[in-house]
């Protein structure tokens, strides 16, 4: 059994505001211990309503199911408020398990902060998230 007390922090997650954009900026492991505060500090950002919200992950070395579903948490939310979101993605640690669970096709992809920021302070909210289970008819739905 090891003692956890001394091991560092698996991630650091940290703000920054970028041309009226607020960007969550994230590094090391996201995983079941550390998604929870991501997912804080995502809604903390998101209750000040800001135009857009960034998450740059470009540091990210690890991202767990529990740190998706944060994410996905975090879309169904700026989208219930009118905010647009961007996600900063390039590694395989990162792309590969946002493509084997679809999730890559529900979130904005940018391969950097400014590209994020330019695209999500210049274009309005999504109008859906893409969740839904059946996301291909939405616009028949409607």
């Amino acid at each position: 059994m090891s003692d956890d007390s001394t091991t560092p922090p698996v991630a650091v997650i940290t703000t920054d505001y970028q041309r009226g954009a607020s960007v969550l900026r994230c590094a090391g492991e996201l995983d079941m211990t550390s998604a929870p505060e991501l997912h804080e500090a995502a809604d903390l950002l998101l209750a000040h309503r800001p135009p857009a919200l960034v998450i740059d992950l470009t540091d990210v070395r690890f991202l767990g199911s529990a740190a998706i579903s944060a994410l996905v948490a975090t879309q169904q939310n700026a989208d219930r408020d009118g905010i647009t979101l961007a996600v900063v993605a390039t590694s395989r640690a990162v792309l590969r398990p946002l493509e084997a669970t679809h999730i890559d096709q529900v979130l904005a992809l940018y391969a950097t902060v400014d590209e994020a920021v330019d695209s999500a302070t210049l274009s309005p909210a999504p109008r859906g998230n893409g969740i839904e289970e059946n996301a291909d008819h939405a616009d028949t739905d409607r």
